[in-house]
């Protein structure tokens, strides 16, 4: 294992919003020697939160680099009003000790109990969680992601994803600055979002001002029935 890869690696990853002790964690994922790996690091800012992923691959040299990094921007997804006191429960359960447990063969102490409260709760999903929302809002980004109903819809909602290339030797974009660019084009998406929606509702009254006067004038140009019988 190249320690002065680690150390160089480190402090390349540093520059990105890590904190001094990634070196050790490095150490981990490179101990293994693996082809290349993704290590995670999480920011929250106003009800957002935020998730990188950077991309290391080994080198011709057997050197390690960071090569990019995907940022994911996911909104808080409100709660219907009706469903706020089921959500509070959802939100008990442990699901990624859940998750985790399940392929562990020691027991997790900490879980005890928290098996029969979640398959309670989850006989009660199917009908309080029709659309899944409730699932996503506490299963998405673990290893239950994938049993959420219509997640693509719901990512799709709530989340906005870039990948950020990081060049030799330049001074890398930061996870904050990489925050701030998905603020400001999820701010774009929502511009657009209203702005379609503004567009639809003014032709759907257009079409039906357009009916109005439509009937109005079919109404005046039905001839009179008095008038008829005064020419007769």
């Amino acid at each position: 294992m190249n320690k002065k890869n680690i150390a160089s690696l480190g402090s390349r990853l540093q520059q990105l919003g890590f904190p001094p002790g990634i070196t050790e964690r490095l150490a981990a994922y490179c101990c293994f020697e693996p082809a290349s790996f993704e290590i995670p690091y999480r920011l929250s800012d106003n009800g957002l939160s935020c998730t990188f992923h950077v991309h290391c691959m080994k080198g011709e040299l057997g050197m390690y680099d960071a090569v990019f990094f995907t940022g994911t921007l996911r909104k808080d997804a409100a709660v219907p009003a009706d469903c706020e006191e089921f959500d509070k429960e959802m939100g008990v359960v442990d699901w990624v000790g859940l998750a985790a447990a399940r392929d562990s063969e020691a027991g997790v102490v900490d879980l005890v109990g928290q098996a029969d409260r979640a398959y309670r709760l989850l006989s009660e999903l199917v009908v309080k969680d029709v659309s899944g929302l409730i699932r996503y809002r506490h299963w998405v980004g673990t290893a239950l992601e994938d049993l959420v109903p219509n997640l693509a819809v719901h990512k799709n909602n709530y989340e906005i994803s870039q990948r950020f290339y990081l060049m030799g030797d330049e001074s890398p974009i930061s996870f904050a600055d990489a925050l701030r660019f998905l603020q400001s084009r999820w701010m774009e998406k929502k511009f657009k979002a209203d702005r379609k929606l503004l567009l639809k509702r003014k032709e759907r009254e257009a079409g039906n001002n357009s009916a109005s006067v439509g009937r109005l004038l079919k109404k005046r140009l039905r001839p009179d029935p008095k008038s008829r019988r005064n020419e007769q």
